[in-house]
């Protein structure tokens, strides 16, 4: 049984990374990028050199978004921002909602935050276009993957499509009509 490889998230767009490989350079050990044909330092030819994973990279991408994290959670009350693993590759931000306050009552957003529901209410949407918005910033800025979901089949396995700044708006109504 198969399993989606990335938790998606309802409310806010899910941002990855990829499994970064490089070639090594056999004559000098030189780390080169995957797509390279021949070494940056010496001139080596590398077409033939298989591609291997590329650990360091893969941690500071780790440590970039773990980083952008406790930036983004700063000032937040309803969602927490996390760094996940994938099931299988990659790393994504998730984002986990603590409490809604649209599932409370009035007296239970009083004893919470000290203010009414309706407050709560607007409070939580302000925070999650917010919130949606400096994630945007921040994937943008440590150069990660948007992926949408667009199904999941009955053995778990999942789809994902890239999502370019100008079909954001389709995939989310193609996803949300499937």
């Amino acid at each position: 049984m198969s399993a989606p490889n990335f938790k998606t998230m309802a409310d806010f767009p899910l941002f990855v990374t990829e499994t970064p490989y490089c070639k090594v350079c056999p004559e000098c050990g030189c780390t080169c990028a995957d797509d390279a044909d021949e070494c940056d330092e010496c001139g080596t030819d590398i077409k033939d050199i298989k591609a291997v994973y590329d650990e360091m990279t893969d941690n500071d991408n780790c440590t970039n978004m773990v980083r952008a994290t406790e930036r983004l959670n700063r000032g937040l009350m309803f969602h927490k921002v996390t760094v996940e693993s994938g099931y299988y590759v990659g790393l994504q931000f998730f984002v986990e909602t603590r409490i809604d306050p649209n599932e409370l009552d009035n007296d239970a957003c009083r004893y919470e935050w000290d203010i009414c529901r309706s407050e709560a209410c607007r409070r939580y949407g302000v925070e999650k276009r917010r919130l949606a918005k400096a994630l945007r910033k921040e994937a943008e800025d440590l150069g990660l993957t948007e992926l949408a979901c667009m199904g999941i089949f009955s053995n778990g396995e999942a789809v994902y499509v890239r999502v370019n700044a100008g079909k954001r708006e389709r995939l989310i109504a193609a996803a949300n009509a499937a």
